[in-house]
């Protein structure tokens, strides 16, 4: 194994450990623990990534889990290296992502179309630059 392959091995190792910046923690729905927010333990059935206080109570995180149940889990990007692009985004990820960036909360049974061209409101791009052909939004002019 050579200096290069010793490095990409490193780096990649590093990353799979690595603790989510914007949101830190995640929580344990049966039991309100709070552990760090890595990718293997986001991918991990028994926790959700958690957006409240770090200094709550255990009864509070369990009322919180209780409100959460109710929504979709908060994605994470693993990569900063990975751009959102609207015109590729599901009904989902639009809501995701407007919440996370925006702290907009979109109406997810709204079609994608109507969905894309609110996140593209948010983003502060004019939504008439936003033109709908056959009910989803066209790839031109990129919105990335």
């Amino acid at each position: 194994m050579n200096s290069q392959q010793e490095h990409n091995l490193s780096q990649a190792f590093s990353k799979s450990k690595k603790q989510d910046k914007r949101y830190p923690h995640v929580v344990n729905v049966e039991n309100g623990r709070l552990m760090p927010n890595t990718p293997k333990l986001r991918e991990h059935k028994l926790y959700r990534v958690y957006a409240g206080p770090k200094d709550a109570t255990t009864e509070e995180r369990l009322a919180w889990i209780k409100g959460l149940m109710a929504r979709s889990p908060i994605k994470v990007v693993n990569s900063a290296e990975e751009t959102f692009d609207i015109a590729k985004a599901g009904g989902e990820e639009l809501v995701a992502f407007a919440l996370e960036h925006f702290g907009a909360a979109l109406d997810g049974t709204k079609p994608v179309a109507v969905l894309r061209r609110e996140l593209a409101g948010l983003a502060g791009l004019p939504t008439q630059e936003v033109p709908v052909v056959g009910g989803i939004l066209a790839s031109e002019p990129s919105l990335t």
